[in-house]
This record gives C-alpha cells, sequence and structure tokens, in this order.
C-alpha cells in the first residue's frame, strides 16, 4: 500500500484529485458529447493543441513553484498556479472552444480547495454536473 510513505496532506490532494476522475466522465459525456463536439472542427483543431498550451501555460511558474510540493504552497505560488488557470482559459478560448475550461476546472477547483491555495485563490462558483444516466 502506497499510503504509508506519503504523507497526510498529500494522501488527501491525491485523493481528492483521483476522485473528481468521474465527475469528468460524467462532464465529457453529457449530452452525448456535447462539450466536445459542439464546437464541431474548432474541437478537433484546437486538441491538437492542447498539451502545447498547457505546456506554454504552466511555464509561467517560477521554478521553485515547480518543484515545491502543492501542498506547502504560500500566496505567491497560489498566484502562479491561479495564472496558470487563468492562462489556459484565454488560450482555450482564443482556439474557440472556451467550455473547455469547464474540464481542466474539474480537477483544479478540487485541488485548490485541497491545498492552502484556497485561502489565496477565489474561486468562480461552477454548475454542478448533472448525472448523464448512460
Amino acid at each position: 500500500m502506497v499510503r504509508k510513505c506519503v504523507e497526510p496532506d498529500r494522501i488527501a490532494l491525491y485523493d481528492t484529485f483521483v476522485s473528481t476522475i468521474p465527475q469528468a466522465v460524467e462532464l465529457i459525456c453529457k449530452n452525448d458529447g456535447e462539450l466536445i463536439f459542439a464546437d464541431g472542427p474548432n474541437f478537433k483543431e484546437c486538441s491538437k493543441k492542447l498539451p502545447r498550451y498547457l505546456e506554454d501555460c504552466s511555464s509561467n511558474i517560477a521554478s521553485f513553484a515547480d518543484t515545491m510540493d502543492l501542498t506547502a504552497y504560500g500566496e505567491y505560488q497560489c498566484t502562479e498556479l491561479d495564472k496558470v488557470r487563468q492562462c489556459y482559459k484565454k488560450e482555450l478560448a482564443d482556439c474557440r472552444v472556451p467550455r473547455m475550461i469547464e474540464l481542466f476546472d474539474l480537477f483544479y477547483r478540487p485541488v485548490v480547495k485541497a491545498s492552502p491555495c484556497v485561502d489565496f485563490i477565489k474561486l468562480e462558483e461552477l454548475k454542478e454536473v448533472e448525472n448523464n444516466n448512460i
């Protein structure tokens, strides 16, 4: 069992991230994949760029924040993390698939809430993902 060699704060963060996966599947499948297919050809073209966007936006994090344990983040590091989200949101809007930020936020929000960043980052209210009942 891996849990014995991991700090309790990290376990909570990992558990939060992993528990979000079913919600991501629900969001992707909701209304027959509307989130992905609603933008038609824009999504197909933009999806090729998503890894680059994440890499480019993540490069804005200072090198020390990149290597520091998220559970030890302070105000400066949390602000840097929020800048990554804002950059990604802008890139998705520029690529004409602005709703894709909803998928990013499914993972971003619980990580923020389970870390010290909850004290420094104001989270926008998001709609609950409805059960898709496939």
